[in-house]
Parts: C-alpha cells; sequence; structure tokens
C-alpha cells in the first residue's frame, strides 16, 4: 500500500512540476539569395510546455537588433502545442546581429531566447 502512495505521490508532484518549465524556443537558419541580395530565412519553432498556457502565441514579441525582418509569417500550428513562424531578414553593415524572442507568461516569468546571427 506505501508502494502505491508512493507512486500517486512522485506522478502529482512531476506532473505540478511540467507547469513550472518555460515554453521551448528553437531557432534554424538558412541563407538565401533573392534578386541577388543576401538574405536569411530564419525559422522560429515555440512548443509551449504547459498546453493552458495563458498566454496565446500572437504575444509572441520579436525584437531584432542590427537586422532588418522584411517578412515574418503567420503563426501556425506545428503539431501539438508547438508552433512555428518563419522570418526573411537582412543584416545591417557593421552591427551586431540578433533577433530575440520573448513571452511573458504569468505562471513561468518572462521567457526570452537569442539568435545570433553572423554576417558572414
Amino acid at each position: 500500500m506505501k508502494k502505491v502512495k508512493y507512486l500517486v505521490c512522485m506522478a502529482w508532484l512531476c506532473g505540478g512540476m511540467a507547469t513550472l518549465f518555460p515554453c521551448d524556443i528553437t531557432f534554424a537558419t538558412a541563407k538565401i539569395n533573392e534578386n541577388g541580395k543576401s538574405k536569411i530565412c530564419v525559422k522560429i519553432i515555440v512548443d509551449k510546455i504547459h498546453g493552458r498556457c495563458p498566454v496565446g502565441i500572437e504575444k509572441t514579441r520579436l525584437l531584432g537588433s542590427g537586422v532588418t525582418i522584411e517578412k515574418q509569417s503567420p503563426w501556425t500550428n506545428a503539431g501539438g502545442n508547438a508552433y512555428q513562424s518563419e522570418l526573411t531578414v537582412t543584416l545591417k553593415q557593421g552591427e551586431k546581429a540578433e533577433i530575440r524572442v520573448v513571452r511573458d507568461c504569468p505562471k513561468t516569468g518572462t521567457q526570452e531566447e537569442t539568435l545570433r546571427l553572423d554576417p558572414r
């Protein structure tokens, strides 16, 4: 009987701790040539860890430094609680280039991930 109580408590604790983790934010980049100009395609994937996240995906903020965001696709569901958006960016000469993704969640606090882009 003690083992059953122990297993139930462990399952309850593990399930409760899942809401403490922030969303996973990942990036994928690819260089593209468009009309003779060198640009970078950035795919942003946000995986909401807790399914009932009170922050909608449209409230995800993108902050660019040293880059010009030329296009952004709308957020689309990539399966389950994962959402993705694609950006087309150009780098500004002589500046450090980075894209920050910021989500302000009342459950886990502010989640921020930064992608640094190399001009080479």
